[in-house]
């Protein structure tokens, strides 16, 4: 198991640099969240609704802030 955690991290290393670690780490752990909270909600309707705000928010604090 050890090997291949070593094989992923030398991949994102070569693709992204050394920085971007820390961000796919937390992009991936929020994505896995969502897919959490999506499995909760039993509303498709409010499923929808929750991730357009999450994506209109996310972009606001990415370009906009």
């Amino acid at each position: 198991m050890d090997n291949i955690k070593g094989h992923i991290l030398i991949v994102i290393y070569v693709f992204f640099g050394a920085r971007m670690k820390r961000i796919i780490g937390f992009a991936l752990f929020f994505f896995g969240l969502g897919m959490l909270a999506m499995f909760l909600i039993p509303s498709d309707f409010c499923g929808i609704l929750i991730m357009i705000g999450c994506i209109l928010l996310g972009y606001y604090l990415f370009c906009c802030c």
